[in-house]
């Protein structure tokens, strides 16, 4: 047998020998192949962008902070830290490299606000505006269906579907950035300008499929930036996004949320349960009870305050009823003074007349139908 046969037996033999599968060995102990992020988490370690830990598990359920959040930002577009400008914070340097392309974070210049667990509409809005896109939070939305960086809930691409203030984990933000690559989304567009790989072709596609947008929107009264209109007010379980300079607050931002109402006899034993000196109502009125719940994400001066008083309460026919009616001992009692992240819900009483089909709770920019239930 000649040398040249032996050495091609040996190497035949060792190759043989090999494990089945190991090019496709599981990275992470937590993370299995069957994983519905495995692949998108895979292409985040093997970029540098999303890192595991030195025990060998990804924790892809767990949250991030805006601080890690701006961290991945700088890694994905390939960002030169600045030297921090103040303070002692790891990710000051970060944010004052971000601060140049004005993203709508809120930890520039408050640490608590670094630290604190961001949410999947925040993500939007700064993934948005990396490409000179509309940071307005329904918008931001539509920007990331239109793109393809999310697929939504059970491939239901609504606003509801998103989950705007649910809390973003490292498994979701491996695929937000997976999809945000295979969309070719890799550099900052900052306004005025465009994208060198950006095509005259591509940029007139773009805007006709803009145009079309905007017809199909124009189209539909029930689509997303109409919900929550006095011509379409918002049903039992949906959720309005509000955004608003507050005099003594500043600029806020918070979702409200009609949970559910009670109205007639119902309402009015609740009432007189809660407390027995509560006022009963004329023969042509009735009480609805209307159960709220606010969450507040972000806000510049905190405390922010919600409270029965500020809603506005208006006919089928377009008149004003009484703006508040104090109810006693109702709980949970609808009002409190609201933190970043924090939460509350509760009633709220009104008096309507019992022939009014249609009366309408309105908070701020918001309307809610009181009867969309019965």
């Amino acid at each position: 047998m000649s040398g040249k046969r032996i050495n091609f037996l040996v190497v035949l033999v060792f190759i043989l020998s090999l494990p089945v599968g190991v090019a496709n060995a599981q990275v992470f102990s937590d993370v299995e192949e069957d994983f519905w992020a495995y692949e998108s988490i895979e292409w985040a370690n093997s970029e540098g962008i999303i890192n595991g830990y030195e025990d060998g598990t990804f924790e892809p359920n767990e949250t991030f902070t805006e601080a890690q959040f701006a961290s991945i930002l700088m890694e994905y577009f390939d960002m030169s830290e600045e030297t921090p400008s103040d303070g002692n914070h790891w990710a000051q340097g970060i944010y004052d490299s971000l601060g140049n392309h004005d993203l709508p974070l809120q930890g520039y210049t408050n640490d608590s606000e670094k630290n604190s667990a961001i949410n999947r509409g925040t993500l939007a809005r700064v993934i948005a505006a990396t490409q000179d896109h509309d940071d307005d939070i329904h918008s931001a939305v539509d920007f990331m269906y239109e793109n393809n960086i999310s697929s939504g809930r059970d491939g239901e691409q609504t606003y509801e579907a998103y989950g705007v203030s649910e809390t973003l984990t490292r498994a979701q933000a491996a695929v937000f950035f997976s999809n945000l690559e295979d969309s070719g989304l890799t550099v900052i567009r900052d306004e005025g300008t465009e994208d060198e790989s950006t095509t005259d072709e591509e940029n007139v596609q773009e805007e006709m499929a803009e145009e079309t947008n905007e017809t199909e929107n124009n189209d539909e009264n029930n689509n997303n930036e109409d919900i929550g209109t006095r011509n379409n007010p918002l049903s039992h379980g949906q959720t309005a996004e509000i955004q608003d300079t507050d005099l003594l607050s500043g600029k806020v931002h918070y979702s409200m949320t009609l949970i559910e109402s009670v109205s007639g006899e119902d309402a009015e034993d609740m009432v007189m349960e809660a407390n027995p000196y509560n006022s009963t109502t004329e023969a042509n009125k009735e009480y609805i009870l209307a159960k709220f719940k606010v969450k507040l994400h972000e806000v510049t001066d905190a405390p922010f305050n919600v409270n029965g008083q500020q809603f506005d309460v208006i006919s089928e026919g377009g008149s004003s009823y009484e703006d508040f009616v104090s109810v006693a001992g109702l709980e949970p009692n609808f009002g409190s003074d609201l933190y970043n992240g924090g939460e509350t819900e509760g009633w709220v009483a009104f008096v309507v007349d019992k022939d009014d089909n249609k009366p309408l709770a309105k908070y701020n920019e918001a309307w809610f139908d009181l009867r969309d239930s019965e």
